[in-house]
C-alpha cells in the first residue's frame, strides 16, 4: 500500500512540473540570478520550517496519547502541503458564483 500512496505522489509531482513548464523555467531564472548565500540561507530557514511543523504534530499527537517520529510527521506535513498546492480547493467557491 506504502509503494502504491508513493507511486501516487510521484505521479502528481511529475504531472505538477509538466503541467508548469513555464513557471520552472521562470524558477531556473530566478536560481541563475540570485546570490548562493541567500539561496542556501532560504533552504536552511525552509528545513528548520519543516522541522518545526513536525515538532508541532508531534506535540499535538503526544497529546492524543500518539507516539511518532519528528521526521516522519514533517514528511506528513510535506503531503499535506503538497496536496493542498496541487488540488484545486477554490472549486467550492467558483461553484457558488
Amino acid at each position: 500500500m506504502r509503494k502504491l500512496i508513493l507511486a501516487a505522489v510521484f505521479l502528481f509531482a511529475v504531472l505538477f512540473l509538466v503541467t508548469r513548464t513555464a513557471d520552472i523555467a521562470q524558477v531556473a531564472e530566478t536560481f541563475r540570478r540570485g546570490a548562493p548565500h541567500w539561496l542556501l540561507l532560504a533552504i536552511a530557514v525552509h528545513l528548520v520550517s519543516i522541522l518545526s511543523n513536525g515538532a508541532v504534530l508531534r506535540a499535538l499527537y503526544r497529546a492524543l496519547g500518539l507516539k511518532e517520529g519528528v521526521i516522519r510527521l514533517a514528511m506528513l506535513w510535506c503531503s499535506a502541503a503538497f496536496f493542498t498546492t496541487v488540488t484545486d480547493g477554490n472549486a467550492a467557491c467558483r461553484a457558488r458564483a
